[in-house]
């Protein structure tokens, strides 16, 4: 299995101002990931990215599920934490970036504003949809 650490929070510190859906607002440095785990298993051929908060783990709940891809959220908090993609050679991930983002923005959009258990869970998905679209790294080896 090959693994990397890649740095979320520098761009989206403390008091950084985020909008989404037309409303800013800012997160504590509780609610960004402070680092994105990215494994792949040659064996199995899943690619993941797993987020790391400052609080402690929590349960995890499946937000969604296809095919190729899933996502998994904080049962209490709502947070996005993992998403895995499924049966993937290596060489073809660079061209999943495009495929993971749409899936997070699809899980978005189809919330209902009252599906979000707070503007905090949003502005979350905001800062770790943002992530995903511009980190290269996340997708190379």
């Amino acid at each position: 299995m090959q693994l990397k650490r890649v740095e979320v929070k520098g761009e989206y510190a403390e008091g950084h101002e985020i909008t989404f859906r037309g409303v800013k607002g800012t997160l504590s440095p509780y609610d960004i990931p402070e680092v994105a785990i990215v494994t792949y298993d040659e064996n199995t051929k899943v690619f993941a990215i797993e987020f790391k908060y400052l609080t402690p783990d929590e349960p995890k709940q499946l937000a969604e599920s296809r095919d190729d891809i899933k996502i998994y959220t904080g049962k209490l908090s709502g947070k996005l934490y993992k998403i895995e993609i499924l049966n993937q050679d290596k060489e073809n991930l660079p061209k999943m970036k495009v495929e993971i983002v749409a899936v997070v923005d699809g899980l978005i959009s189809r919330k209902k504003k009252e599906e979000w258990s707070k503007f905090v869970e949003q502005l979350n998905f905001a800062v770790v949809r943002d992530f995903l679209s511009k980190e290269k790294e996340l997708y190379t080896w």
